[in-house]
């Protein structure tokens, strides 16, 4: 008998490992390499292995060693994937592979230069995101698929796609996040089902943030069955609670399973949350395109609402600082610490917009969340019970700059980058400093690197409704001396914006040039003038080749 497993050297950090399908073959049989690239060998292997369903075959080489039995050897195996791969076996080969690599990401034509701000640290973060998400990216069927991560987390999740694909064309590539948001809304990795209904909200919301950033209705029309689609799953899922009025998700959403540190089926809230904003985003898309269903989806959001608004004031609870909270799971249902599972809730804050600015519900939530942090960033809302989801900084922070709460947001962007490996790159959980240390999720995590993008876009461009705001995240260190921020041709919902924050090298003054947008013009564009470490004495506006200059002067 001859046991082979598949592991991770012992002191790896990360354990994970893959298998993609193994074969063995008696050493008398005449099996090239070429045959065994080109696949067709299994009616001729000893014996094979296809831990699930494979693209490309894997060669398998194997150093010949002769056993007696009982006897154990631990010999390396090298797995080549691909008609174009090549055996490297030499230190020297490997460390040219290296090289190589390094070569290519330093001259591959990546759009570094449309986000520039003076912290060094912070635009390295920045740089290597971008980086990080095009290196993870693989292609299928000819479309690009922008994937979480390069092993545990390798493909398009529900979840984290639609942010990985806003992220994307935040920086200019918005032809390569359709093509991913196309491939992405027919098939994508992870949980589904009943259990993970939130999915048809997600789907509805990407849909309709990439017609924003895009403008483009002929593209949306094109999409329409996929939106009626996700719209009807939803209300089919309703459906299925209506039997029993005495379960605490009658009218909600069947049980299911909450992801984001709440394992297991419940009745929950993540679900109802992601539904929720899903039914509002298709609203937003009826409406633009003067769809006949816009009344029935009106109807059926505000049904929706009132019972998720009455479900909430039943099963809320009131933590030990005294904030009274709405908790994941609902009433009957295990309890849960408060912050567990806590993402949903936030995204459905923003970018879900689902609740008023003074709901007097989600603001003690919030609330319950700023009494359990450690680090800056929220503790025990993930899948480590003493540990912090490092990302999840940014749906905590974004929820923050909705809410207006810019200076809390700003220093949640800092708090997140400092939880980034000296790599420039974040795990998806991991405890606080000095604890015993525990991991969960792959390395590097692309949600992560959307997470950081996306902040650093909202804290400088965000919009509002009919309304645009500049500046209103801008981080005081931001404003020394000499100090230039530059955002690019950023998309945004009215068209593609440039902002240009430059600082006099006396301090004494600054000036802000705006390329605003031009497919539609907002009602208003905000620009805030409240975070320079100088209080502002004068401002004088001036139009330029259509560009808006704004001339500061400091007390």
């Amino acid at each position: 008998m001859i046991e082979m497993g598949i592991y991770s050297p012992k002191d790896a950090e990360d354990k994970n490992t893959i298998l993609s399908g193994l074969w063995v073959f008696d050493a008398k049989a005449t099996v090239t390499e070429k045959e065994i690239l080109v696949g067709g060998l299994d009616n001729r292997a000893l014996a094979l292995m296809y831990p699930r369903k494979m693209g490309d075959t894997i060669k398998l080489l194997i150093e010949q060693k002769k056993l007696h039995p009982g006897q154990e050897y631990q010999a390396l195996i090298t797995f080549y994937q691909g008609n174009q791969a090549s055996i490297q076996t030499s230190e020297k080969q490997a460390e040219r592979e290296r090289d190589r690599a390094i070569e290519y990401w330093r001259q591959v034509d990546l759009p570094y230069d449309r986000m520039i701000v003076p912290d060094r640290a912070v635009q390295a973060l920045l740089d290597s995101c971008i980086r990080n998400i095009y290196q993870a990216r693989e292609f299928r069927n000819g479309k690009p698929a922008f994937q979480v991560g390069p092993t545990c987390y390798r493909g398009t999740w529900a979840a984290d796609g639609p942010f990985i694909l806003e992220s994307v064309t935040y920086l200019g590539h918005g032809k390569e996040a359709r093509a991913g948001l196309e491939l992405q809304v027919d098939k994508d990795e992870g949980p589904g089902g009943v259990k993970f209904s939130k999915k048809a909200g997600l789907r509805l919301w990407m849909i309709w943030r990439h017609a924003q950033l895009t403008g483009d209705c002929n593209w949306l029309e094109k999409m329409w069955t996929k939106v009626e689609q996700n719209v009807n799953q939803i209300i089919e899922y309703r459906q299925m609670t209506r039997d029993n009025p005495s379960q605490a998700n009658y009218e909600l959403m069947p049980a299911g399973f909450g992801d984001g540190g709440l394992a297991g089926v419940h009745r929950e809230y993540t679900n109802v949350y992601w539904t929720l904003a899903g039914l509002r985003a298709a609203i937003k898309m009826a409406d633009k395109q003067n769809k006949q269903t816009l009344s029935k989806w009106q109807a059926e959001y505000l049904d929706y609402w009132q019972v998720f608004d009455k479900a909430r004031n039943r099963d809320k609870l009131t933590d030990s600082a005294g904030n009274i909270y709405v908790p994941v799971t609902m009433k009957g249902e295990q309890q849960q610490p408060p912050q567990r599972g806590a993402w949903a809730f936030l995204q459905s804050i923003f970018p879900g917009r689902i609740f008023d600015a003074d709901d007097k519900l989600m603001l003690g939530t919030l609330s319950m969340l700023d009494a359990n942090q450690q680090e800056g960033l929220i503790y025990g809302t993930g899948w480590i019970p003493d540990g912090i989801w490092n990302y999840a900084a940014s749906f905590y922070g974004h929820a923050h700059i909705w809410l207006g709460h810019s200076k809390k947001a700003a220093a949640t962007l800092y708090a997140f980058g400092n939880h980034a490996c000296p790599l420039l790159c974040w795990r998806e959980e991991q405890n606080p400093k000095g604890r015993k240390e525990k991991y969960v999720g792959d390395m590097p995590h692309n949600w992560a690197s959307a997470e950081f993008i996306r902040m650093v876009r909202h804290l400088l461009i965000l919009e509002r409704g009919n309304e645009l705001h500049l500046l209103d995240g801008l981080q005081h260190a931001w404003t020394r001396p000499g100090n230039k921020t530059q955002m690019l041709d950023i998309p945004t919902s009215f068209g593609p914006l440039s902002l240009t924050l430059e600082m006099a090298k006396k301090g004494d003054s600054a000036t802000i040039e705006i390329t605003p947008p031009r497919r539609n013009s907002p009602k208003n564009i905000k620009v805030h003038l409240e975070h320079f470490q100088q209080p502002v004495e004068q401002t004088k506006m001036e139009l330029t080749n259509d560009n808006l200059i704004i001339k500061v002067d400091f007390k």
